[in-house]
């Protein structure tokens, strides 16, 4: 594996964890009430998107897994 391949991998990896994160983080903001948009519409539509955001994040970080996976033998 070349070191390029490597770093792009722990990029997508690091990337993908950070999306995550970040997506629980104010999903959970949001639910114990520190966290609102005056405006209720935007609202609903950022929840939701976050709430897309978190799966999303885990399936590509189980895809670059196995494609580290994949490279290592």
């Amino acid at each position: 594996m070349k070191r390029e391949e490597i770093k792009e991998l722990t990029c997508k990896l690091v990337s993908n964890i950070m999306l995550v994160v970040l997506a629980g983080d104010l999903l959970y903001l949001y639910f114990v009430g520190a966290w609102y948009d005056p405006i209720a519409a935007i609202e609903v539509v950022e929840v939701i998107a976050l709430i897309g955001l978190v799966p999303w994040g885990l399936i590509r970080i189980v895809k670059a897994v196995r494609e580290t996976r994949r490279w290592a033998k």
